[in-house]
């Protein structure tokens, strides 16, 4: 009897079995981690490994999705499969998450048409432990299976359950817990159930390089339960104009079966496409290849912001060039009076030296001049103290004072801070330092790297 669980909106078949419901996946980027995808939390992939992960998504975003599978390279399909999902952030009460829908469709060679509606809410770190947040999440599934060996058919509702915690922004935890209820889908007369699915996931990103492993347990299902150890690693990389790119790896060690994955990403204004290879290395398993679009709206540019930034940065510099050259002006016509004033002075004094009967008169313009002299000078001086503040690119109040900023930053990134409270500091101390004269390059590709997170 070959029976099949529509989990979660189905994907990626990493172990394929025909006696009982396995552990699938959803998305080419998860297929291309050996689905190990329980810790994973910035992904709509995540509700069919671990709904709770669901919470973290901040922007709406929709997937769709096309997998097939062959016996052999270049042979007949053995199993096609199409999926589209959607979720969107949602806010009830003061508890914040993320709801989603998916919807998957497969066809078994010769064998059953199987489809799958699923619900899944998932909330977004709303418990403090330890230093962390924890949150949870849960998925309602409505499976339908159609024989196409005989008029048979058969559903059932499948019920997950996860948890998921996050820490400093960069480890992660998930726990879930699929088919709990163990759904009865017997088709052609014969009595199968889906099997339970414990999954236990770590997970750590650091500037672009996901390291994750899971721990699957999968209960008895007409002996074909056992347990399986999956690894895989992710790096990301960015372009000025081109979006970024992403490649991947993965390994799945079964006690039934083991399994090699690849795969790769670009993502550009906010869509990403996926593309996966499994590859059999034991057991029964068939080569795999998956294929799958996700769009995330609102997702910011990174060559946008990059190009804004550096327009700011330009105006600013020619706004600082402008104020130089009027300073100049002003500072020329300063010094030319000065000198007019000092030839008058030095007139009036040979004056008051050879002429006696004119002296008091002389004495009094003389005062005057001097009073105006006084002034011209006090206005030269601050003036120039003002070009030499603007000139001053290279000060060492400045620099010190940005050095000390940028390396609070650097301290504040280490310690795993939020975010949204790096990207504060970052556009802050931009804004402080811009016009200054002093080089910005790091902190603005440290604003875009940190954007692309």
């Amino acid at each position: 009897m070959k029976i099949f669980l529509a989990c979660s909106c189905v994907l990626l078949l990493p172990v394929l079995s025909f006696a009982a419901f396995e552990d699938f996946g959803v998305g080419a980027r998860a297929a291309g981690l050996a689905n190990s995808f329980t810790a994973v939390s910035d992904d709509l992939s995540a509700l069919a490994f671990n709904p709770a992960g669901l919470g973290n998504l901040g922007k709406t975003e929709i997937s769709s999705q096309f997998a097939r599978f062959f016996a052999a390279p270049g042979g007949r399909a053995d199993v096609e499969s199409i999926f589209f999902g959607f979720s969107q952030p949602l806010q009830l009460g003061e508890r914040p998450g993320s709801l989603a829908f998916g919807f998957q469709r497969q066809m078994r060679r010769d064998f059953s048409k199987d489809t799958a509606f699923s619900f899944h809410y998932g909330t977004r770190g709303i418990y403090p432990l330890w230093g962390g947040r924890a949150g949870w999440g849960g998925s309602l599934k409505i499976l339908k299976r159609d024989s196409l060996i005989a008029s048979d058919s058969t559903s059932g509702l499948g019920l997950d359950a996860g948890a998921f915690y996050l820490y400093r922004q960069r480890y992660a935890l998930g726990l879930s817990l699929l088919n709990f209820n163990q759904p009865d889908l017997s088709l052609n007369q014969t009595a199968d159930r889906v099997p339970r699915i414990l999954r236990l996931g770590l997970a750590t990103k650091t500037r672009g390089l996901l390291l994750t492993t899971d721990l699957v347990h999968r209960a008895s299902s007409r002996k074909q339960g056992g347990f399986s150890l999956a690894m895989a690693s992710e790096r990301w990389w960015s372009t000025r104009r081109h979006g970024s790119y992403a490649l991947r790896s993965g390994l799945s060690l079964g006690n039934r079966s083991k399994l090699w994955t690849l795969g790769a990403s670009l993502r550009l204004f906010g869509t990403r496409l996926d593309y996966a290879l499994s590859t059999p290395l034991s057991g029964s398993i068939i080569l795999g290849h998956t294929l799958s679009l996700t769009h995330r709206f609102g997702e910011p540019s990174p060559q946008e912001e990059y190009e804004r930034l550096l327009q700011m940065e330009m105006e600013s510099r020619k706004e600082i060039q402008k104020m130089l050259q009027r300073t100049e002006r002003e500072e020329e016509k300063l010094r030319l009076e000065v000198f007019n004033l000092k030839l008058e002075l030095e007139t009036l004094r040979k004056k008051l030296a050879e002429r006696g009967e004119k002296e008091e008169a002389l004495r009094q313009k003389l005062e005057s001049l001097e009073g105006r002299r006084e002034k011209a000078e006090k206005e030269l001086k601050k003036i120039q103290e003002k070009r030499r503040e603007q000139k001053a690119v290279d000060k060492p109040s400045a620099l010190q004072a940005f050095q000390k900023d940028w390396g609070e930053y650097l301290k504040l990134e280490k310690s795993g801070a939020p975010k949204s409270i790096r990207l504060q500091k970052l556009r802050t101390l931009l804004s402080t330092y811009r016009g200054k004269k002093i080089d910005l390059g790091p902190a603005n590709r440290e604003l875009l790297e940190t954007m692309k997170e």
